[in-house]
């Protein structure tokens, strides 16, 4: 018997605090009324799941995809705004 369960790796760990980070973090932008980075968050998930092809693999890239473009892409807008003024 293995004790030391070697063969099971720390992935599911890792998309899980991926996915948990990425619903806490979207969570917070509804708390917040940010409406506008919610719709960048689904439009990326959506753009990203359907480039892969509706798989459990795309499924993870595209939450990855949106939680990255979630965190940059606002930040970016609010850059662009103020430039503008």
């Amino acid at each position: 018997m293995n004790m030391f369960l070697g063969h099971i790796g720390l992935e599911p760990l890792v998309w899980g605090v991926i996915i948990i980070g990425g619903i806490l973090i979207l969570m917070i932008k509804v708390a917040m009324n940010a409406w506008s980075a919610v719709f960048w968050d689904v439009a990326i998930f959506i753009a990203v799941f359907s480039m892969h092809g509706g798989t459990m693999k795309g499924g993870m890239a595209a939450a990855v995809a949106a939680l990255i473009g979630g965190l940059i892409i606002p930040p970016m807008l609010k850059l662009i705004s103020f430039i503008k003024r």
